[in-house]
């Protein structure tokens, strides 16, 4: 019921949107409302940090966090630092793209106030793989956004070093999370997919049952002090194969392929808020399935579940109102809410 219940709201909300954005004008608002309200998100994180804990206010949104250790890492209006990262992802994807297509004045100046906040805010979630994925995404920016292969070559060089030097200065400040040999996360992770495989070998055409990994692991993982309880497989391919199987698996696969073919195809267009929804499709596809070897955000968290829909239906609006011919948004209309 936990499984259908997530995957039901996931697609009504889709099709909701859908059906909402109906013009140009509308897309506009949308993504300048992702934008705006990026920002106070970024800025309780960075409170939680500087107050040294998640707030009461936190604890009243979830309260059976209550009791939860403060490893300093923020998690904002969202159940986990890793939900929060992800979501950082999805908006620094957007703020990327408006920042390259959208038009001047207020969009570039939103679009640069949420690249900054978001890769901070990113930076203090300590997600590991949502960092990877920006990494990924940083490259995939260079490639479409320039032309020549002497500058494709410095950015990727100078994005390769600069990745490369903030893991060394976290793993020097941090060593007991980013440190392997220290970090029990990584185990505990080797041991779910170990779990979750045998799950899927028990049945590997339609998995055990969508949204019941949770539910059942704990009858085969060893009773150890240093796994916690009711833990999801913290990688979406894995935990589909036990759930959904095949069936299920191949579908987010497909899912994710036509949602990569779709967004190229709006890069060329010659309509600006095409192109911003066709490079925030295009990136954030990439980002969440890079994070899907990681996190389990995607199914479990409402907030990001909901914004990657959302990404979705915004990109078949875009596609459906440039075949339909109706008139471009103005930037000026494009900026009022």
């Amino acid at each position: 019921i936990r499984g259908v219940y997530f995957l039901s709201v996931y697609v009504g909300f889709y099709f909701l949107m859908l059906v909402w954005l109906d013009t140009a004008e509308k897309l506009c608002k949308m993504a300048w409302t992702v934008l705006l309200s990026f920002l106070p998100v970024a800025g309780f994180a960075v409170l939680q940090v500087l107050i040294g804990g998640f707030s009461s206010f936190f604890f009243l949104c979830y309260p059976e966090a209550a009791g939860g250790d403060w490893e300093g890492r923020p998690a904002a209006f969202f159940p986990h630092p890793n939900s929060l990262a992800v979501y950082c992802s999805f908006c620094l994807c957007l703020a990327f793209a408006s920042f390259r297509h959208g038009p001047s004045g207020k969009w570039r100046s939103l679009s640069t106030a949420v690249m900054v906040a978001g890769i901070f805010t990113l930076l203090l979630t300590q997600s590991r793989g949502a960092f990877l994925a920006m990494v990924c995404v940083g490259l995939l920016s260079v490639w479409y956004f320039t032309k020549r292969w002497q500058t494709r070559a410095l950015w990727i060089v100078g994005i390769l070093i600069a990745a490369s030097l903030v893991q060394l200065l976290a793993t020097q400040l941090d060593p007991k999370r980013y440190g392997l040999s220290e970090d029990n996360s990584v185990y505990t992770r080797f041991i779910l997919w170990g779990v979750a495989l045998q799950l899927f070998e028990s049945s590997p055409v339609h998995g055990v049952g969508i949204g019941t990994f949770q539910l059942i692991n704990e009858q085969y993982i060893p009773d150890l002090p240093q796994i916690p309880k009711n833990l999801e497989a913290h990688n979406v391919y894995i935990e589909l194969l036990a759930e959904t199987g095949v069936i299920g698996f191949a579908g987010y696969l497909a899912l994710l392929g036509v949602a990569f073919r779709a967004a190229r195809t709006q890069l060329g267009a010659g309509r600006w808020i095409s192109r911003v929804m066709g490079y925030w499709a295009l990136a954030s596809t990439l980002t969440i399935a890079i994070a899907s070897f990681f996190d389990h955000s995607l199914l479990w968290a409402a907030q990001d579940g909901l914004m990657f829909w959302t990404i979705l239906a915004a990109l078949a609006a875009t596609i459906r109102c440039a075949g339909a011919g109706l008139p471009e948004a103005t930037p000026e209309r494009a900026a009022v809410v």
